[in-house]
């Protein structure tokens, strides 16, 4: 059994605690990460990776490809994204929120366009064609992150070829669902962690004598989504605050504008008083010869 006390986790719900689990007897161990994002922040790979298991990485963000390239150079860290055949697709690219990054259409309609973005073109692979070109002779789980794009990643693989032990799949945003399509390639949902469902293949049943759901597990498992959950509202929270500055700061500047206008608008109330438009011939007649006495009596008392 797995001990989540002196277990070092880098993923954002403890998903390398859970997979470990299923693998006690495993060394060196073979892992599939599809929307790998980051090397260590949120990965569910670093913690195998840094006792001796290789595997591959796919990521479809150049930056972050480079970041596996340099932290990761003895897995194979692969720049394109995962879809159900090969091709070409339109990534949207969040600034600053690049785990949100996504090839659905569902999530770039779901999600709020008010946050920056950037949409271009990206080359893509299914699994099928990726495992026939490495040929690896055992996955022992595949981890599935890719924002709503799951199932296209999933109908890319050759079920009957490649045939991980264990799958673990975020389930936060499932746009069409793929547990019938799981369940057809002989694949059991056992364990749900509030944030990822996890699945073993038929043939590997056997490992779920040794998995186990104790107590402190599926408590710390919580609490991390929990955590996650909590630095998402402070995320969101800070980003409400600094919309509410900005309003108010373009309040202020309205405000100003507007006292400025008013003062204008007092000014030329004061012209129009002085204006002649709309008098008679006399009273122009009076305003100019008073205006022109009072000129020539100053123009006489200067020295």
């Amino acid at each position: 059994m797995v001990d989540p006390n002196n277990f070092i986790t880098y993923a954002q719900n403890r998903e390398d605690l859970i997979l470990a689990a299923f693998f006690p007897d495993i060394q060196e161990g073979f892992y599939v990460d599809a929307g790998a994002h980051h090397p260590k922040i949120d990965s569910v790979t670093q913690y195998f990776y840094e006792r001796g298991w290789r595997g591959i990485n796919i990521e479809p963000i150049e930056k972050f490809h480079k970041l596996f390239v340099k932290q990761r150079p003895k897995d194979i860290n692969l720049n394109c994204g995962v879809a159900a055949k090969e091709g070409v697709l339109t990534l949207r690219e969040y600034k600053n929120m690049e785990g949100r990054s996504t090839f659905s259409d569902t999530e770039k309609t779901d999600y709020p366009p008010s946050n920056e973005f950037r949409d271009y073109q990206v080359k893509v692979r299914s699994l099928e064609d990726i495992f026939n070109e490495l040929k690896p002779s055992i996955i022992h789980f595949l981890k599935v992150d890719v924002e709503g794009f799951e199932f296209e990643v999933l109908k890319g693989n050759n079920w009957e070829l490649y045939r991980p032990q264990v799958i673990c799949i975020e389930a936060n945003h499932v746009s069409e669902n793929w547990r019938p399509f799981l369940a057809r390639n002989n694949y059991r949902e056992v364990f749900f962690d509030g944030l990822n469902e996890y699945y073993i293949a038929r043939e590997a049943l056997s490992r779920l004598g040794n998995f186990s759901f104790p107590k402190n597990v599926v408590e710390k498992s919580y609490f991390a989504l929990r955590y996650h959950h909590y630095k998402e509202w402070e995320k969101d929270n800070k980003e409400l605050l600094e919309l509410e500055k900005t309003c108010n700061e373009q309040k202020e500047v309205k405000e100003s504008i507007q006292r400025q206008l008013d003062q204008q608008a007092q000014v030329l109330q004061k012209l129009e008083a002085l204006s002649l438009k709309d008098k008679s011939f006399r009273a122009r007649l009076k305003i100019v010869l008073v205006g022109l006495t009072k000129d020539w009596i100053n123009f006489k008392r200067q020295p």
